[in-house]
């Protein structure tokens, strides 16, 4: 009945690590669930009731009258006893590097420069019906009155429209030729992501400027065609050199018309975190066929949350039908990127707290336990001359024997943990030396902790009265 109350506490935090994708469907406290718990506590009952059970009904009327005689524990109840505190010291061992190669994997993501500003970022959605914007002039017009409407709303700094925003896909390719460099081979070519951008859209994201200038306004099919590239492609093509006035042309040279670089920016982690950089185009919205930037970006001086609002106002101010969808901030975009890392990282960290929890109980149990089995034969010894110190240590020795042993068992199953995990892991091996020696340290240092009551309570047994009792 605990369980089940505790459980639906629980769901509150795991529920939000429930995927988009299976969200939706009917999952929580039920009946169901109540029925398959119940029945694992109650037949987990019985088998471990049971194996005690059958033992006693086994035991040597001979046997038992020698154990009776003793005062210590007996040798095999000894070792089953801490046989099962050296299997949860390794599951907890195994379970908290796992939590910790996925830690520390999050955190050489989060290190990562993104190469635009993510914070005070609302991103929107903008499909332009192409039945109603069938023209150039059309679609073009919308993207500038809509950022009009963006520049009268308070707490908006910038704004601007892309093809693709960053996070939100992993390709939009196009093929490019460099002018002066030989065509490549057959099957080959050179690969850039495609990105058409209002002017003003490098600004909004905060993109850093290397050399030359933004995409302007004055950009447009009767002025000279420009691209502005990113250093990724500048250092690939013109190593040591600037990139400025360097002409290469996006898509079929045949068709499409050479292209004058006009400036550089910094590269932008436009696919995410995971993939590898990638050379990348940005051509003004101004100066292609039929422009595609769908995605509205917009930077904000207060909680971007709360400029939906105004973004949904300006477009419909513009368009009073105009649909505009899947408004989120750039930070719950990246969140989402790593929400495959974060899961996991999440779960293994509660069940290993879980087992840390078992491991320090069962440490505790085993040399309470001990300790009240041995109280004559610790009174024997304190009477014999042995001191408070002595006897704490022999009890701290066996809870660390323990601990010991269990990170020794523990220590291939946390190796196949790493390598199972191997795949989620970014910037760390499967088997990180700092990971494994903090986590080792960690749990003899809890080990400890959980040895210290029942070595107090030993050091201050009274020889007289642990020889009454007996």
């Amino acid at each position: 009945a605990l369980g089940l109350w505790l459980g639906g506490i629980f769901w509150r935090v795991l529920g939000r690590l429930v995927p988009e994708q299976i969200a939706g469907t009917a999952m929580g406290l039920n009946s169901s669930v109540v029925m398959f718990t119940a029945g694992v506590a109650i037949v987990s009952g019985i088998l471990f009731g049971l194996v005690p059970a059958l033992k006693a009904t086994r035991l040597s009327l001979h046997e038992a009258l020698k154990e009776g005689g003793r005062t210590g524990e007996s040798r095999s109840g000894m070792k089953l006893r801490d046989g099962l505190v050296v299997c949860q010291f390794s599951l907890a061992f195994a379970l908290l590097v796992g939590a910790g190669l996925m830690i520390q994997t999050l955190w050489n993501l989060r290190q990562l420069d993104l190469g635009f500003r993510a914070d005070h970022m609302l991103t929107s959605i903008l499909p332009l019906p192409r039945p109603k914007y069938d023209t150039d002039v059309k679609i073009r017009n919308f993207y500038r009155d809509v950022l009009q409407q963006l520049q009268t709303k308070p707490g908006i700094v910038s704004a601007g429209f892309t093809s693709d925003a960053p996070f939100t896909t992993e390709g939009d390719t196009e093929s490019y030729r460099v002018q002066g460099e030989p065509p490549p081979q057959p099957g080959m070519w050179n690969d850039a992501l495609y990105r058409e951008v209002t002017p003003g859209y490098l600004a909004a994201v905060n993109a850093r400027l290397i050399e030359g200038r933004y995409l302007q306004e004055s950009d447009t099919e009767s002025s000279e065609q420009v691209v502005v590239v990113n250093e990724f492609l500048a250092k690939r093509h013109w190593p040591g050199q600037s990139a400025l006035g360097k002409h290469l042309s996006v898509g079929d040279p045949r068709v499409n018309p050479w292209r004058t670089v006009v400036g550089v920016v910094g590269d932008l982690r436009e696919r995410g975190l995971l993939l590898a950089m990638k050379p990348a185009v940005y051509l003004s919205t101004g100066q292609v066929k039929r422009p595609g930037a769908e995605y509205l970006v917009v930077r904000t001086q207060q909680d971007p949350n709360q400029a939906a609002s105004s973004v949904r106002s300006a477009v419909w101010a513009v368009d009073s039908e105009q649909p505009v969808a899947r408004t989120q901030t750039m930070d719950d975009i990246i969140e989402a990127n790593v929400a495959d890392r974060t899961r996991p990282m999440v779960l293994l960290g509660m069940f290993a707290g879980l087992a840390l929890v078992l491991a320090c109980i069962g440490v505790y149990g085993v040399l309470a336990y001990a300790v009240s089995q041995r109280t004559r034969e610790i009174g024997v010894r304190m009477a014999l001359g042995a001191r408070a110190a002595d006897v704490t240590r022999m009890i701290l020795a066996r809870g660390l024997r323990l601990g010991v042993l269990g990170l020794a068992a523990g220590l291939a199953l946390a190796i196949g943990l790493g390598r199972l995990l191997q795949t989620l892991l970014f910037g760390v091996k499967p088997v990180a030396p700092a990971v494994y020696v903090a986590t080792a340290a960690a749990l003899l240092l809890v080990s400890l902790l959980a040895c210290a009551i029942p070595a107090m309570r030993a050091a201050r047994v009274d020889p007289m009265v642990a020889l009454r009792d007996e």
